[in-house]
């Protein structure tokens, strides 16, 4: 009586196929997503490498129209969607990603103000320029000062 002999080596092989299937796959939509990442909604990226905590953090849109951003009142600029108010604070160490619920018509920028726990306020231009509200920028705060990087569309 013959007996067919087991195939533990073809198990093995298509375990490994499997998994390099799968690290390859994973490689490809995590290099897609980077590659869209410009064209998605504004994401703003706060990491906290200072001694303090971030708390108060707004972040609002000028746009041509600056008599009307100007004489606005929070309130107002927040019903026009030109300003955005994060009730999350950053304790020290972590990083925090939002999207602001922002618009404008047609060009314009973004900015984001936030204060530490010792009550220093900072203002910084999260994007210089954008049409369409979309991209990144990673905002650093340390000690010494405050690094921002944009990618804004």
């Amino acid at each position: 009586m013959y007996t067919r002999p087991r195939r533990p080596l073809f198990k093995i092989k298509l375990t490994i196929a499997l998994v390099l299937f799968l690290g390859l796959g994973t490689l490809a939509v995590m290099s897609f997503l980077n590659a869209i990442d410009p064209f998605r909604s504004l994401r703003i990226t706060i990491d906290n490498q200072s001694d303090y905590d971030i708390t108060q953090i707004q972040a609002g849109a000028l746009t041509g129209e600056s008599s009307l951003t100007d004489t606005a009142s929070a309130g107002k600029k927040e019903e026009l969607g030109l300003l955005y108010t994060l009730n999350k604070d950053i304790p020290r160490g972590q990083t925090l990603k939002f999207a602001p619920q922002l618009s404008i018509r047609g060009e314009g920028s973004v900015y984001v103000t936030f204060r530490d726990s010792q009550g220093k306020a900072y203002t910084k231009t999260a994007c210089g320029y954008t049409e369409s509200l979309s991209g990144t920028s990673h905002i650093t705060i340390t000690n010494e000062n405050v690094i921002v990087k944009e990618n804004c569309m």
